[in-house]
């Protein structure tokens, strides 16, 4: 059955996303996350399209696009080609990093673009990698940061944005973020026109886990001594830089068992680490089934 062809058209606006070759990582690291974003800043200029809102999610992405001259499949055909070989080179694989052909809705309706910055921006709390929008405000991976900081990244337009949200009774930057409180508190919001065929969920399950500080509890550090002594590498090798096949095993485990004993959100183990919090989300997914019963 032939597919589908893409409706783009001049000054459209498209809700774009791709997910990483069965549902696997494709972002591993800052490093990762910094080349896409290079990427996709040079590729937008190049077409002189617009991005009004994104996010990069350890294992898919989302863009809120406006294409004056009708032009998105000629800038993703470059970003995603340029990534894929990047990323397939660093991390010594082939074959596909993208699962078929990314989606991309065109937006018929200027209401949905205020849900859809709101849908896009918030998925790393929906997706239990943040819990609060003061976490998301010092989140390097989604545009949030940019509007609310307001740090020009030179890319993103924050004019179309600030359109978006103009309001008489307080600053625009206000009725954004009482916009996006909103969102948080509802208990599942409706999703825009245009994603109800295909949506992109995150493989994050959002779970009840008990209220834990910024600090390791002391368990943590009981839990580490015990991997060490299991594995033998040392505590400053757990948490330091290098990439041994017995450090990371040493990491996975102590990501395994943090999260069953003491109901750790992933990302404040991976920060009580030292590690990029999709790294131990990938750590998990790529190795350790369960937690181990040899370490008492």
């Amino acid at each position: 059955m032939p597919r589908r062809p893409r409706e783009d058209y001049p000054d459209a606006v498209h809700h774009v996303y791709a997910r990483g070759n069965e549902k696997r990582t494709v972002f591993l690291d800052e490093q990762d996350g910094d080349f896409f974003l290079s990427r996709l800043k040079k590729n937008l200029s190049r077409w002189e399209i617009r991005c009004i809102a994104w996010a990069l999610m350890p294992n898919h992405f989302h863009l809120l696009v406006r294409c004056p001259k009708g032009n998105l499949a000629s800038m993703m055909q470059c970003l995603l080609t340029g990534y894929s070989l990047y990323f397939n080179k660093r991390h010594g694989r082939v074959g596909h990093l993208f699962q078929n052909r990314y989606k991309s809705e065109a937006l018929s309706k200027e209401g949905h673009y205020r849900e859809l910055v709101r849908y896009i921006h918030l998925n790393p709390i929906r997706s239990g990698i943040l819990f609060s929008l003061e976490e998301l405000s010092r989140y390097r991976w989604t545009g949030h940061q940019g509007i609310v900081c307001e740090r020009e990244s030179g890319w993103q337009d924050l004019e179309t944005v600030r359109e978006m949200f103009q309001s008489h009774r307080r600053s625009w930057r206000q009725e954004y973020l009482e916009f996006l409180e909103a969102g948080i508190r509802l208990p599942q919001e409706p999703q825009p026109t245009g994603m109800d065929r295909s949506p992109i969920r995150a493989d994050f399950q959002e779970r009840e886990l008990s209220p834990i500080s910024g600090d390791p509890p002391d368990r943590y550090f009981e839990i580490l001594e015990r991997i060490s002594a299991s594995t033998g590498i040392s505590l400053d090798e757990i948490k330091g830089k290098r990439r041994s096949a017995r450090i990371v095993h040493a990491r996975r485990l102590l990501l395994a068992i943090c999260q069953e004993e003491l109901k750790a959100p992933v990302s404040k183990i991976s920060r009580w680490i030292g590690i990029p919090v999709h790294s131990g989300w990938y750590l998990l997914r790529n190795g350790c089934n369960g937690v181990p019963g040899n370490l008492d």
